[in-house]
């Protein structure tokens, strides 16, 4: 309360009972209930310090003398303490371990303190890799730093940092109101993963490439895609800054054979300096926009008459040959697999039948398919009327 009458509230905790009071030039010292504590209000600060704390539980009553010792009566245990309620001329206080959850580059100590005319403050740093910092492993104290100074601390997970203050015979106390600390965490590297297509996989004309990219740091990120052919050395460029997750390759004017597709993931988006990257290569890419080669003829020297024929597909290998109805006649959507020679398929080149009795009998000629495993396909008519039949070729779509 003032002189006034305006009563205001410095301190409250609904938690913790007050059980002294102690009037003193420099404050009101407060006793609580609570491990021992004796706390200092200022009636010019809204803070509360902790300036003292008492090995007991209970502080009950407080006292001083003409010399500044602080009388306290301790009721758990039961015990009369004493303490200095002076500030000392000199004083140490290292901070809690900081923990920036992962390396990091330590950046600016900057702090607000009041510091007499004849007073000093000294702050130091030092850094580790492990939480406890007497363990031998971490840096040395560092020279004194000035406010606003860059911390020259080695790149570490955990840093603390110790305040040495020290005050004239005729001075007050340095009081270190705010410590602050800039630190920039280690980039961390993002992670590519094809989705499509896979490894090993046929493909042809226009193909849909598809990859999982993250980043730790949800960083933005962007892709580089390369290819080559599997014999060669220089790697061509696909396309650059892909920003989303997909590209669509044109394989179409690409000759057939085996290749090799590259994606390099970075997050040189959010960081210009320092930037990481994530490099997979898709390899064992079969390309063919070649479709099979497939001649089939009418079978007139054999009883019953049949169909023979040959289909060949050097680049992926065929995967299927087989027949139907043409499609103004009979169940046309149905596809029956031909008979290969000696019952073995032969991706490469294999030699085939369709047996007569699998015809039906008003059937005046069938459509046979070649399909390879990059899914070109080549259809050949055999017309199944008149004694003879000439080998027929096939209309390829590749």
């Amino acid at each position: 309360m003032d002189r006034a009458g305006k009563v205001t509230k410095p301190y409250e905790d609904s938690e913790t009972p007050v059980f002294s009071l102690l009037a003193t030039p420099d404050g009101v010292y407060v006793g609580v209930a609570t491990e021992g504590k004796l706390l200092l209000l200022r009636p010019d600060e809204e803070e509360v310090t902790v300036p003292l704390r008492f090995h007991a539980l209970v502080v009950s009553r407080l006292a001083a003398d003409a010399a500044g010792r602080a009388y306290a009566l301790a009721n758990v245990p039961g015990a009369v303490l004493m303490a200095n309620l002076q500030a000392p001329r000199k004083g140490v206080y290292s901070s809690p371990v900081l923990d920036a959850e992962r390396q990091a580059a330590w950046g600016q100590i900057d702090w607000l303190a009041d510091i007499p005319a004849d007073a000093s403050l000294e702050v130091h740093c030092r850094s580790g890799n492990t939480d406890n910092p007497d363990d031998g492993s971490w840096s040395t104290w560092s020279r004194p730093y000035g406010s606003s100074d860059r911390v020259d601390m080695p790149v570490a997970r955990y840093l603390q940092y110790r305040l040495k203050v020290a005050s004239g015979p005729g001075s007050g106390s340095v009081r270190v109101r705010q410590v602050s600390l800039t630190y920039l965490p280690l980039n961390q590297a993002p992670v590519l993963e094809f989705k499509t297509p896979k490894v090993g996989e046929a493909l042809r004309n226009k193909v849909q490439l598809s990859w999982d990219a993250t980043d730790p740091d949800d960083d933005a990120m962007s892709t580089d895609l390369y290819y080559r052919a599997q014999n060669e050395n220089e790697w061509k460029v696909l396309a650059t800054a892909v920003n989303e997750t997909e590209h669509t390759w044109d394989t179409t004017k690409l000759s057939a054979g085996r290749y090799e597709v590259k994606a390099i993931l970075s997050d040189r988006r959010s960081n210009p300096v320092g930037w990481l990257e994530d490099t997979q290569v898709l390899r064992h890419l079969l390309v063919d926009n070649e479709a099979p080669l497939l001649t089939a003829r009418r079978a007139v020297d054999k009883e019953p008459l049949g169909v023979l024929g040959t289909a060949v597909d050097a680049a992926s290998g065929l995967v299927s040959v087989a027949w139907k109805l043409p499609d103004d006649q009979g169940n046309s959507a149905i596809w029956t697999a031909a008979v290969p020679e000696q019952n073995i398929f032969a991706p490469a080149m294999l030699n085939f039948t369709i047996p007569a009795a699998q015809l039906p009998k008003d059937a005046t000629a069938i459509v046979v398919r070649a399909i390879d495993a990059a899914g070109n396909y080549t259809d050949v008519q055999v017309s199944l009327s008149g004694t003879k039949s000439p080998a027929s070729e096939g209309e390829a779509e590749g």
